[in-house]
């Protein structure tokens, strides 16, 4: 099952010619004032996104959007490795989301009966951590402890052996219970228990 949003069609893949992905991604800066671009790896994922989201679509993108977007992601590539060696590219892809952000995210997350998101989120943010190191987590991989609860990760992108991967202890928030991941775990587990009994 997909969901539209507001839209009420399927995006016509087979419309799609290279050109309007080539013309948006050469549009895009981080700071167009002081000529900071984007790393490369920022701006293909747009394309990604675009060959994902075609193959779950009865329309095929026309055969020309590889053969030309093809060379314009190899010199787009050298380009911005040009840029990044003078300056003029972002260390920084994504910008961090705010402490309010995060707390209306939640509030909205409980509010609408999105128990799963707000977990998720929540998870995230007490964990520092990216969505697949929060995939990953089952139950062996948290314990109580104190007033605590453990985190360890079996693997992180720095340690695909697990060796050296740390603890993280996370600690519950009486003061708001929207962002409290005590409450979110709690009633996540509590919600989904049938489906660990299997």
């Amino acid at each position: 099952r997909r969901h539209y949003h507001k839209a009420t069609h399927d995006f016509y893949f087979q419309k799609l010619p290279a050109s309007v992905l080539q013309s948006f991604l050469s549009s895009q800066w981080k700071d167009k004032e002081k000529g900071i671009k984007y790393t490369f790896d920022h701006l293909r994922k747009y394309h990604d996104a675009i060959l994902k989201c075609a193959e779950f679509s009865p329309y095929n993108l026309p055969r020309s959007y590889g053969i030309e977007m093809r060379p314009y992601l190899d010199n787009l590539e050298k380009e911005l490795a040009d840029a990044k060696s003078d300056g003029k590219v972002t260390e920084q892809d994504a910008d961090p989301i705010c402490f309010g952000l995060y707390k209306q995210l939640c509030i909205w997350a409980v509010m609408t009966g999105r128990v799963f998101v707000w977990v998720f989120l929540v998870l995230q943010w007490n964990l520092m951590a990216r969505p697949m190191n929060v995939d990953g987590i089952s139950f062996q991989n948290f314990w109580a402890n104190g007033d605590s609860v453990v985190f360890k990760y079996n693997t992180n992108k720095k340690d695909r052996k697990g060796a050296n991967t740390t603890e993280k202890h996370c600690y519950a928030n009486p003061e708001n219970p929207f962002i409290c991941l005590f409450l979110a775990l709690g009633c996540y587990l509590c919600i989904f228990q049938q489906k660990f009994d299997r």
